[in-house]
């Protein structure tokens, strides 16, 4: 008898840190207790000579809110979605 596993069965997930990741999280630990922009970590990246789309900033912050430790906030659809850091739990 033939056993057959599904991969995605056995599969475990581990917490994927990109450097960009791990430099949006920094920053947003700096700034704790604050409410920040895309356009403020965007800047952020800027001074520190790192290129980074502001796609890649949107993306990681969902997965970032996703796991808990990112708030998003949106007042309007007119000036965007802010973020604050909450922590780990």
């Amino acid at each position: 008898m033939k056993t057959i596993f599904k991969l995605e069965e056995y599969r475990v997930k581990a917490a994927y840190q990109t450097k960009q990741k791990q430099e949006i999280l920094s920053y947003l630990q700096s700034v704790v207790g604050q409410h920040v922009t895309v356009n403020d970590i965007y800047a952020y990246f800027k001074r520190k000579n790192i290129e980074v789309g502001k796609t890649t900033i949107y993306r990681h912050l969902e997965q970032l809110v996703e796991q808990g430790l990112v708030a998003k906030c949106v007042v309007d659809e007119i000036n965007g979605a802010c973020f604050e850091y909450l922590g780990e739990h």
